[in-house]
């Protein structure tokens, strides 16, 4: 009773799944708020996704899903709601929001992982009571580190490897060639049911190339796209590469490959990147990004 009436002193509204696509397509946002990543994450775990929609002056200039009481992509919920398995990164929220809107809002749920774009408008948002929370961000690779990775992978190249599009491969050859390399990568097997059912309900959601040597599979990439009308999201999930190259880096060839396609792609587009490598929870992220930082919402 006193969180319904909170959140209507503050302009929230319940709103239907519908109501809240309309808002997304409408002003955007990254893949944890998208309604198709949602919808599944619901379908595939015990979370419960509520919407809700801000009006000011009438018009609805803001959208979130929840759960509970905090926002959709909280890791802790996701992890003990059984939707850890879902292929996306719960590091980083960006809801719908009205671009031009100024004035922060007051919001009445919780959250550890709010967007560095979002947290000019979030009233009581901050970053100085959130553990240091911060997001990996792929920068462009220039100068002499451009020229570096060119050389090794031209040196790849003239040894018998090749680089390769995803697009070239069935969902199921993906499958088996990422749940290859990843096993060689982390000497486990790889559960193959989730990203399974995750490709064949979500419409182009693969993106990046991967890197063949001599004519066999050597290292790739499980990266996940989604697009709104400004910006495109890629999720870092997790990768796979064969550990019997030696005299090739294949890992670092094909994060060059695939941060510098990601970067053309979203030009030929004309809208911009972020490319998420989720929380710095590795050295090697630091040296392909920068660091933002993450937004506490404090709440009842």
């Amino acid at each position: 009773m006193i969180k319904r009436a909170f959140r209507r002193m503050t302009g929230w509204e319940k709103c239907s799944a519908s109501d809240y696509k309309d808002l997304y397509d409408k002003y955007g946002g990254n893949i944890l708020s998208n309604p198709d990543i949602l919808r599944f994450i619901e379908n595939n775990s015990t979370l419960s996704n509520s919407y809700f929609i801000h009006v000011s002056r009438g018009v609805a200039d803001a959208a979130v899903c929840t759960w509970g009481n905090y926002l959709a992509g909280d890791k802790r919920l996701a992890w003990h709601n059984g939707a850890c398995k879902v292929p996306v990164n719960f590091d980083e929220v960006i809801f719908p929001c009205h671009s031009a809107r100024t004035d922060a809002l007051l919001f009445p749920f919780k959250s550890k992982i709010i967007s560095a774009l979002r947290h000019p408008i979030c009233l009581n948002g901050t970053n100085i009571f959130n553990a240091r929370r911060q997001i990996c961000i792929a920068r462009p690779v220039t100068g002499k580190r451009r020229q570096t990775h060119r050389r090794q992978l031209k040196k790849f190249i003239e040894a018998g490897g090749s680089v390769k599009s995803i697009n070239e491969l069935s969902h199921s050859d993906f499958i088996d060639i990422y749940a290859d390399l990843f096993s060689q990568r982390r000497n486990m097997k790889h559960d193959n049911n989730m990203l399974t059912s995750f490709i064949h309900h979500v419409d182009d959601v693969l993106f990046g190339s991967y890197l063949e040597f001599k004519g066999s599979p050597c290292a790739i990439q499980l990266l996940v796209k989604r697009e709104d009308h400004n910006t495109v999201y890629i999720d870092y999930v997790n990768s796979g590469r064969s550990m019997y190259l030696k005299d090739h880096s294949v890992g670092s060839l094909c994060m060059f490959v695939n941060v510098n396609r990601a970067y053309e792609y979203a030009d030929s587009q004309g809208k911009t990147l972020r490319f998420s490598f989720g929380n710095p929870t590795q050295d090697y992220k630091t040296r392909w990004c920068h660091l933002q930082p993450l937004t506490r919402l404090i709440s009842i």
